[in-house]
């Protein structure tokens, strides 16, 4: 379908309706590359199920994973310890084999510090590492967003985060993806001063140099996929809207409202992958038609 202001969105599908939840499933998956199309799941194989790290520093608590694939290896990341008031959680990654298989159990520290909150890692591979990027709370208030390579091999090349956003005000909830060769990192931010606020990007190289910060207008709460040409960049809170970006995070179709993708959303961070030359998968969390289910909807843009 078109919407009114003539951004070419796809059709909204249904994919699962449950009332329970579930929490910490660690699964493998396996499938043959013809057929990832087939949402039926014919050719997916899905393995049992594993525990990432037995027993973390953060005594239990482990929470806020996510994960990317690159160079024959998938890096998993996740938030580690208490994150509330008195908190100290940390940042961790972990490498796992295409098997299924935990290389090195102990889990990477990917910034050491005395005292603050980080929170909200994302990861993408390109360039021939990985970048992680989240929120850092030095002073248990604003955040800042920092992030550090890691090669392949587990080697975290960054001996102090790279700083890619500070005050005034918070900058929070980063995302991260890549075009095969660079990185682009899109948050929000909230500017003390006039109390508003703002999307931004920022472009970081394989070799950790960062580029100028540029307005992206996608906040709140964005999310972010490169498909072949072009990034997009998913926001908002209760409706999910898009906006293209250019390599350096700078809005190629602006918009002062931005495109529609869907509204009546349960939960405002939707998932979305690049298809290379075909655009955007988008899965969010909402149920048709009974708004107060639970369940997840894919929309193709």
């Amino acid at each position: 379908i078109r919407d009114r202001r003539k951004s070419l969105v796809g059709s909204e599908m249904c994919i699962r309706d449950s009332r329970s939840t579930l929490a910490t499933i660690f699964v493998v998956l396996t499938f043959d590359q013809a057929s990832v199309p087939a949402i039926e799941g014919e050719g997916l194989q899905v393995g049992p199920e594993f525990r990432l790290v037995q027993d973390g520093p953060g005594e239990g608590i482990q929470h806020a994973p996510h994960v990317a694939f690159g160079g024959d290896v998938f890096l998993v990341v996740w938030q580690e310890g208490w994150h509330g008031e008195g908190g100290r959680s940390r940042i961790y990654a972990a490498r796992v084999s295409p098997e299924g298989k935990v290389l090195g159990p102990g889990g990477i520290p990917l910034a050491a510090a005395d005292a603050g909150v980080q929170e909200y890692p994302r990861v993408a591979f390109g360039g021939g590492l990985f970048l992680v990027v989240w929120q850092d709370m030095p002073g248990g208030k604003d955040a800042d967003v920092l992030a550090a390579r890691v090669t392949t091999e587990g080697e975290l090349l960054d001996d102090e985060p790279l700083t890619l956003a500070v005050g005034p005000g918070s900058q929070a909830l980063p995302d991260v993806a890549s075009d095969g060769h660079q990185f682009l990192v899109v948050w929000q931010s909230f500017d003390n001063d006039d109390g508003a606020y703002g999307g931004r990007a920022v472009r970081v190289t394989a070799e950790g140099k960062i580029g100028e910060v540029v307005s992206s207008g996608a906040f709140p709460q964005p999310r972010i996929a490169w498909s072949g040409d072009a990034y997009l960049a998913l926001y908002g809170d209760g409706r999910v809207t898009s906006v293209k970006l250019d390599r350096d995070g700078r809005p190629i179709n602006p918009s002062k409202w931005g495109h529609e993708v869907i509204r009546n959303v349960r939960q405002p961070q939707p998932s979305v992958a690049g298809i290379p030359g075909k655009g955007w998968l988008v899965v969010v969390h909402r149920s048709v038609p009974d708004y107060w289910g639970w369940g997840l909807s894919l929309i193709h843009i």
